[in-house]
């Protein structure tokens, strides 16, 4: 079965405009709390918490909404481009974390471990949103207005 073109495109566009959605929370996060977790001299125990917790937060929130902003977007098979989405961000993290290194923090292993299941978790809401939204658009068998 060929799709057409602007199908292609728009369906291209999700995965880019979700990846971009995601990137442009998860950035700015991981640089606010990176500047917080850093010093010279040695910090508190709660402000190496917070900092934490700062770009956690921030990475579950950015590839939620990613995911939500793909699954809007996207035309067909909704699911794939979510996980494709999810699979551009892991392999971006790794990038950036440089991944050549022989072994990963454990902050970079809950970071790897939540990008997958947030990015998904934004993708099936906004599923579930488009449906109802679908739902709700159609008439119940027994109306009389049919």
């Amino acid at each position: 079965m060929a799709y057409p073109p602007k199908e292609i495109f728009r369906n291209f566009l999700s995965v880019v405009a979700g990846v971009s959605v995601a990137l442009i929370i998860i950035i700015p996060s991981s640089i606010f709390g990176g500047l917080l977790g850093f010093s010279d001299s040695r910090i508190s125990k709660f402000q190496e918490i917070l900092s934490s917790i700062i770009v956690i937060a921030g990475t579950m929130a950015g590839t939620f909404l990613g995911g939500y902003t793909t699954a809007k977007i996207s035309t067909k098979k909704t699911k794939v481009h979510v996980c494709i989405t999810a699979m551009v961000l892991i392999f971006l993290f790794l990038l950036f974390s440089e991944f050549e290194k022989a072994f990963f923090t454990s902050f970079e292993i809950i970071i790897l471990l939540i990008l997958f299941p947030s990015t998904f978790c934004g993708g099936i809401y906004s599923i579930k949103i488009k449906q109802s939204h679908s739902d709700k658009l159609s008439f119940p068998p027994d109306n009389p207005l049919q």
